[in-house]
């Protein structure tokens, strides 16, 4: 495992496994591939999502019965620190205001709130609804424990 890959969440549960058996794994055991994506793989992952992506926009943009919320964009807005609500600026890292949850991949609550109130303003101005917005602040974030 070099810096460029990603150590996968799931192998948390099987490093915590190998310390209290004494396995030393990742120390004198190498860690298994199948715990890690390498730069090259997330490489495909990437270019295969943008791949699925285009073919969505496509499909999106060529019939009016298509209706497409753009959760790119979101995350987007988020990296730039121009996504907030009620001026609580989000971010992407794993702290109080992020929104992604400690898999480093899903979106937490405060993120699932985020997306939801995309999805309720594009029906609030495209189809005449009045749906109240959820209060993202209210939801909570990650959570860490110090396990001690």
């Amino acid at each position: 495992m070099t810096n460029e890959d990603y150590f996968l969440y799931s192998a948390e549960r099987r490093h915590r496994e190998s310390i209290a058996t004494d396995a030393k794994l990742g120390t004198e055991i190498p860690i298994s591939d199948r715990y890690v994506i390498t730069k090259d793989e997330m490489g495909i992952i990437t270019e295969r999502r943008n791949q699925f992506n285009n073919i969505i926009r496509e499909l999106a943009n060529s019939d009016s019965r298509v209706h497409l919320i753009d959760f790119e964009m979101l995350i987007e807005r988020v990296n730039e620190s121009s996504e907030s609500f009620n001026g609580v600026s989000f971010t992407l890292n794993f702290d109080y205001r992020g929104i992604i949850s400690a898999d480093g991949y899903n979106l937490n609550s405060k993120g699932q709130a985020l997306l939801a109130n995309l999805f309720i303003e594009y029906l609030n101005e495209n189809f005449s609804s009045n749906l109240p917005r959820i209060d993202v602040n209210s939801q909570r974030g990650n959570a860490y424990g110090n396990g001690f």
